[in-house]
């Protein structure tokens, strides 16, 4: 029976597998996960495309048992004696015996907004979201391994903050479950602030790794706006208010990808929006950066999300001119009337 090497099995170049052909060198992955099964089945997905694999139980176990030698971390957000993010942290600003660059790769729950920028601000590699199939992870492995990356300096990670912020929002949950029901006087509404710039130097995307979206809208008037959203193997379904200054309400929820692949194709008015985004983290602040093509090519936009409309923020060298105001940057409108009919 022929064995598929690892490296044809998740997509990988041989010339990046290529450790110098002895058996005895195979990639090394570390599964880190307090559920001894989790544990276990994201091990066995690993060890079947022929690599090897080492398991750690806790932060206190990685960090007691760093290794020099690996390839790839997957690990879980809830840990004793810590969490995944906080693990994460320690490794890109070198106090946790593990390469820096290490590729990285957050198991969790729930796609939080506070913990997804969070990781992709600290240079993680994925989010899984549990549960888990034998797909999900190796399309993961095979995007963690392929990625160029650029690390940022130490001290941008070192800003970043792993805990959820005082005012929490309420978790989005697997598109595999469905979200529970808050109880009575709590909601899910979250007030969304965010500033929109041009991007006056889009160089500095140079070998970043990007996230593929696709979007439409089911309806957008002036009041409020019903967005589908598709990334890769995850979708949502997204409900905002009208924009108030800087600032509105949004309420999101993740449905199956087959759902909005629906939506997009039977529901939503024409005009597609798809753009990649890049996540540039900058003096404690996470930047989503949008390069928009199709109807919408040549538009490259900047946002920054905030905590309150007075937030001081420090504006990277590439940023260009701020279009928070002009409702002809507001991707409903970019569906109506794409950038390349202005």
């Amino acid at each position: 029976m022929h064995t598929i090497p690892w490296w044809e099995r998740l997509g990988v170049p041989r010339e990046i597998a290529d450790k110098g052909g002895d058996q005895s060198e195979r990639h090394v992955f570390v599964v880190i996960s307090h559920n001894p099964f989790l544990r276990r089945v994201v091990a066995d997905f690993l060890s079947a495309s022929g690599a090897l694999v080492q398991t750690r139980s806790s932060m206190e176990d990685a960090l007691a048992r760093p290794l020099k030698a690996i390839d790839l971390l997957v690990c879980d957000y809830s840990l004793p004696q810590g969490d995944g993010l906080r693990l994460l942290k320690e490794i890109r600003v070198g106090r946790a015996g593990f390469p820096l660059d290490v590729p990285f790769v957050l198991m969790a729950e729930a796609a939080e907004r506070w913990l997804v920028q969070a990781a992709f601000g600290l240079d993680a590699d994925g989010c899984l979201l549990l549960p888990l199939n034998a797909h999900k992870v190796e399309e993961a492995v095979r995007i963690a391994m392929k990625r160029q990356r650029v690390l940022a300096q130490i001290d941008d990670y070192e800003v970043i903050a792993t805990e959820p912020p005082a005012a929490e929002q309420a978790p989005v949950h697997a598109a595999s479950a469905a979200p529970a029901l808050p109880a009575r006087g709590q909601r899910y509404m979250s007030l969304e602030i965010e500033r929109k710039f041009l991007v006056a130097d889009p160089a500095v995307l140079l070998g970043l790794h990007g996230e593929r979206l696709v979007q439409a809208y089911i309806a957008a008037t002036g009041r409020a706006t019903v967005r589908v959203r598709i990334a890769g193997e995850q979708a949502w379904l997204t409900l905002k208010g009208a924009t108030k200054g800087i600032s509105r309400r949004e309420l999101e929820y993740p449905i199956p990808v087959a759902d909005a692949e629906l939506c997009l194709a039977e529901l939503c008015a024409d005009g597609i929006v798809s753009k990649t985004r890049y996540r540039i983290p900058h003096a404690g602040h996470v930047w989503e950066v949008d390069v928009f093509d199709g109807a919408n090519a040549g538009l490259v936009l900047a946002e920054i999300e905030l905590s309150s409309d007075d937030e001081r923020f420090e504006r990277p060298s590439w940023l260009g001119k701020e279009v928070s105001g002009d409702p002809r940057y507001f991707n409903s409108q970019l569906a109506e009337r794409p950038f390349g009919s202005w």
